[in-house]
């Protein structure tokens, strides 16, 4: 047998014809995949929503859930406590 040489990872892309079948995978995948697998299912975002994600998603997790606030991303925009922040103003999050 030949050896090949170890080609990139690359993400297996799904479309779905219904919003319900990417919610029912999505919620299957969470109990499937744990923390430890390399394994995992998300949302594809353009690059212009995916940058300000990038910035966001760390104030959430830091700042939101260890201080008990409800909080939600949409997009490019981080929501918490019904407040809504952009990449632009995310200094702000420390202050509510």
């Amino acid at each position: 047998m030949v050896d090949l040489p170890r080609r990139k990872k690359r993400p297996i892309v799904v479309k779905f014809d219904y919003f319900q079948d990417k919610v029912t995978v999505k919620q299957k995948a969470y109990s499937v995949f744990e923390k430890d697998t390399p394994y995992r299912v998300s949302d594809q975002c353009p690059k212009p929503i995916q940058d300000p994600r990038r910035t966001l998603i760390p104030a959430f997790i830091i700042l939101a859930k260890q201080q008990g606030k409800a909080g939600y991303l949409s997009y490019d925009k981080l929501f918490i406590n019904g407040q809504e922040f952009s990449a632009d103003n995310v200094d702000k999050i420390a202050s509510i």
